[in-house]
């Protein structure tokens, strides 16, 4: 008698604290198709007891088995949340301590990392300009990044393909152009730069001013070259990691071919200096001509006189003309031959 009121009350004190049991063990057809056969004897109601019982904590346990899943679901996600926000970066206490700097700063970070891309893929020359006002000339097939705005403490521009650089000057900010494994730094002067994939060669070559052509990598065997001498340049192996200079090319003058030749009376004189002009004047004429060498020596005449129908004053007057001199006649036959302001300043 006392295990069943001990069942009982047990049973009723679970019930009392999870209602919703009652709904689960017990439906309304279940109550509803139930037909009583009066009173259960004492082992029967210890069996149904012990029976409910058990149910009710079967069914005690899925409820806090559900309860302690959900909560160990949010408290994992809320430690994936923190050290996420924990792992990205904070902002510079620097940068937050007032308002007005942050915008400013935002501004150059976020121009700095904007790179522009160039890209000729026409069978002509593409002319690019660059924010800093240099300009280049992209060859078909190349390709040529940049930043949309430089830094302040250099500029930095990458090939590929062959390109022609005219760099505005500006001692504060090295221009460098990185390209075949080279990196070429001028200050303002003019380059070409080509890089062949085939040949896995990269040829520098200096036009105006000066470069220093180094490589990339700071691994490489390769030795920093200065060139200074216009129209100097190298030529890169990238594989091998050696260069070869280039020789200059020295400019042949071509002297112009003089010819003198007298036809009777008539003189036909062709890139004569003026020097050797006058003293054969002097000579055919009979008269005496002065001219400073240092006003003529850089003077050639070209032309033709006639000795018999032209006068001697009348020719050099024309000679005088065209070379910005004055002539003034002396005593006894004498002609003086000077540069126009020169006279003017004597006078």
């Amino acid at each position: 008698m006392k295990a069943k009121k001990k069942d009982s009350r047990q049973v009723k004190k679970k019930l009392w604290e999870n209602p919703e049991i009652i709904g689960e063990l017990f439906p309304d057809e279940e109550w509803a198709n139930h037909k009583g056969q009066g009173t259960l004897d004492q082992w029967t109601q210890h069996r149904n007891y012990a029976y409910i019982e058990k149910q009710i904590k079967r069914k005690i346990l899925r409820k806090r088995l559900f309860t302690y899943t959900k909560y160990a679901a949010a408290a994992s996600l809320i430690c994936v949340l923190g050290w996420t926000w924990w792992s990205l970066p904070k902002a510079s206490p620097i940068l937050t301590e007032t308002a007005a700097v942050v915008p400013a700063i935002k501004e150059v970070v976020v121009k700095s990392e904007r790179w522009v891309y160039e890209s000729n893929k026409s069978s002509k020359v593409k002319r690019l300009h660059l924010p800093d006002a240099s300009v280049v000339k992209l060859f078909p097939q190349g390709s040529l990044k940049y930043q949309q705005t430089f830094n302040k403490v250099s500029r930095t521009v990458y090939l590929s393909g062959k390109a022609y650089f005219q760099v505005k000057r500006n001692p504060k900010k090295p221009f460098s152009v990185i390209a075949g494994d080279l990196k070429t730094t001028a200050l303002g002067t003019s380059f070409t730069i080509n890089t062949s994939a085939a040949r896995r060669k990269t040829a520098v070559q200096l036009h105006t001013g000066k470069i220093v052509v180094s490589p990339e990598s700071s691994s490489s065997i390769f030795k920093p070259v200065y060139l200074s001498t216009a129209e100097s340049g190298l030529i890169y192996d990238r594989q091998r990691q050696l260069s070869t200079l280039l020789k200059t090319k020295i400019p042949v003058v071509m002297k112009p071919v003089a010819s003198l030749t007298r036809e009777g009376s008539i003189l036909i004189m062709k890139n004569i200096p003026l020097r050797d002009v006058l003293a054969l004047l002097s000579n055919a004429y009979g008269v005496n001509i002065q001219a400073a060498d240092k006003e003529i020596s850089h003077i050639i005449f070209t032309g033709t006189v006639n000795i018999d129908n032209e006068q001697v004053e009348n020719v050099l007057q024309t000679i005088g003309l065209i070379n910005n001199m004055r002539l003034t006649r002396g005593e006894e036959n004498n002609y003086l031959l000077k540069k126009e302001i020169a006279a003017r300043i004597i006078e």
